[in-house]
């Protein structure tokens, strides 16, 4: 069984030039555990949703290094980290909508190159996951059916496929009002705590950072 630190950030920086030379991010070091809840708050503009792409390698850092467990992660192996370890729920879903949300998810897999027909492993593990987020009764529905709420518990569905460490959260309640917010709150963090995954989230909600296991925060590009 795996233990230790999923996640290993240090020294992060990251320079942004145009318009103008701006440093965004100063030398962040960050430390999670396998089945730790971290939140990243701060001001809008801090650099939140900067940091959690750098983490979750979909950005990368002016200086710096990223470890998974105790190995460093290097561009040839992103892919494989994304599409195998990493679950991503963002701020609008990201979702098709156009797809169904049985094919939202099996897309995901297809991606990680699993077989997808019914009956097979992933086949099984999206019916799971669909159940695990209460939208069972919605598994045939084109995403764009969906409300709001429906779609970001979707997301959370979608992100945990594939049986991934990590889970990373970019404002996955903003948009939602305070009933639905509550609701995808739970289910994330239900989910993370049952089936043993880390979790980062970036939020303004204080009700979701009081809800983790490790709040920080994010201001003047440091991490505390």
């Amino acid at each position: 069984m795996k233990s230790g630190y999923v996640l290993i950030a240090k020294g992060i920086s990251k320079e942004f030039y145009h318009p103008e030379k701006i440093l965004i991010l100063k030398e962040i070091s960050l430390e999670v555990k396998l089945g730790e809840s971290v939140a990243i708050i701060g001001p809008s503009g801090s650099g939140k949703s900067t940091l959690l792409q750098i983490l979750g390698t979909l950005e990368s850092p002016t200086t710096g290094t990223l470890y998974f467990y105790e190995d460093q992660i290097v561009p040839k192996m992103v892919a494989s980290i994304r599409n195998k370890h990493y679950g991503f729920v963002f701020q609008a879903g990201n979702l098709l909508e156009e797809y169904s949300l049985i094919e939202n998810l099996l897309l995901k897999a297809k991606i990680a190159r699993r077989p997808t027909f019914k009956g097979a492993e992933a086949f099984e593990e999206a019916l799971s996951f669909i159940d695990q987020v209460g939208l069972t009764h919605r598994i045939n529905f084109p995403l764009k059916y969906l409300s709001g709420g429906e779609k970001q518990r979707a997301a959370i569905a979608r992100a945990l496929m594939n049986n991934p460490d990590l889970i990373l959260a970019d404002e996955p309640t903003g948009n939602l009002d305070k009933a639905s917010a509550e609701h995808v709150q739970e289910i994330l963090l239900n989910c993370c705590k049952k089936l043993n995954k880390s979790l980062i989230v970036v939020t303004h909600d204080n009700n979701f950072s009081n809800l983790v296991d490790t709040k920080l925060q994010l201001e003047s590009g440091l991490l505390k």
